[in-house]
């Protein structure tokens, strides 16, 4: 990993989106699924708030782990020079989708969460 934003930019870029997504940062899909899923613990009283605490305490030190390993890919010394990093066009095609994936569920949020929303309100049974 280290140094492959020198050896292909585009991986790196695409490495870069999924981890800060993971790390629930904003605009990307996962900062608006841990809102979610956090928030709703929250709603259901002081009897989960604790587990919203232990949530969001385990998102800062995911957070620190991911951010290392962006620091290890953008700024690290590769350890050997290779002209670049060659993807078949398969794998190419489903990186770019699930990238574009991550960006358009947290930017486009609100048609995905009605969705969800009204899915979940017919799925209730008490």
């Amino acid at each position: 990993m280290a140094g492959l934003a020198r050896k292909s930019p585009a991986l790196g870029l695409m490495l870069l989106v999924a981890l800060l997504s993971l790390g629930g940062i904003p605009p990307f899909a996962g900062f608006f699924g841990k809102l979610l899923v956090l928030g709703a613990a929250v709603e259901r009283g002081p009897m989960l708030i604790w587990l919203a605490v232990v949530g969001i305490i385990n998102s800062i030190i995911a957070l620190y782990y991911y951010l290392n390993v962006l620091k290890i890919v953008w700024s690290g010394e590769p350890v050997k020079e290779d002209a670049g990093i060659k993807l078949a066009p398969v794998w190419t095609i489903a990186i770019v989708i699930c990238i574009a994936a991550i960006l358009v569920l947290g930017v486009v949020f609100a048609p995905w969460y009605d969705w969800a929303n009204s899915a979940a309100a017919a799925l209730q049974i008490w």
